[in-house]
């Protein structure tokens, strides 16, 4: 999967193929106020602690805390003043807001591909998708499949 850093990647790989296809843009809707906190902790966690790469030098115990502390626990005021808690999904502004919808993205998409042919061009940035393909409708169903693995 072609993961995207910057906008000028994207341009440099619009540049550098002529598809033959139409294209499409996929959006996840909300997707940092949506993103189910405790699954894409608990993915967070596994990526950091159960394979092949170094752990880091705290406990998995510890940073699962530390997780659910500034996303389950954080207060934040209201336009009025009034002190709310979040109670889903994480707080807009928040730091770990694009960090959380890369890792619940990843997730839903390779779960995807897995078992769905993956477009010939796939290009993502963070929860914003574009693709080539033969079809119109494989677009419709590529989203279609996404919002299904999302919910479920």
């Amino acid at each position: 999967m072609d993961r995207i850093k910057s906008s000028t990647e994207f341009i440099d790989l619009l540049h550098g193929s002529e598809p033959e296809e139409d294209i499409a843009a996929l959006d996840a809707e909300s997707l940092f106020t949506n993103a189910p906190v405790d699954e894409t902790i608990n993915l967070a966690l596994t990526r950091i602690y159960h394979t092949d790469r170094e752990p880091l030098p705290v406990s998995e115990r510890t940073l699962k805390s530390m997780l659910e502390a500034c996303t389950e626990e954080a207060p934040f005021l209201s336009h009025k003043g009034d002190l709310f808690r979040q109670c889903d999904g994480i707080a807009m502004e928040s730091p770990l807001g694009v960090l959380f919808a890369n890792i619940y993205t990843d997730h839903v998409e390779t779960t995807t591909f897995v078992s769905h042919q993956k477009p010939r061009i796939y290009a993502r940035y963070i929860d914003d998708v574009f693709i080539t393909m033969k079809d119109k409708n494989e677009a419709t169903k590529l989203a279609v499949i996404f919002a299904f693995l999302s919910f479920n």
